[in-house]
């Protein structure tokens, strides 16, 4: 694998969001988008998941190396 770019932002929740998360429509929501792709550039992951406002906790974490350090 040789990049993951990963989106966290704010919503509303649409109708049938909210009836899976179970609260009303229009509430807080928060959308993580997710892709990954390998050193020849083709899509290996890509994921949408949606989350409730009020329960959510997001950790990030990265291993740092020589490479890393080297395109920052």
């Amino acid at each position: 694998l040789a990049r993951t770019t990963a989106v966290l932002e704010s919503i509303v929740l649409d109708d049938a969001s909210s009836v899976q998360l179970g609260v009303r429509a229009g509430s807080a929501g928060t959308l993580l988008t997710r892709s990954t792709v390998d050193s020849a550039g083709r899509g290996v992951e890509y994921a949408r998941d949606v989350y409730r406002a009020d329960r959510a906790a997001f950790e990030v974490s990265e291993v740092l190396d020589a490479h890393n350090m080297s395109t920052v």
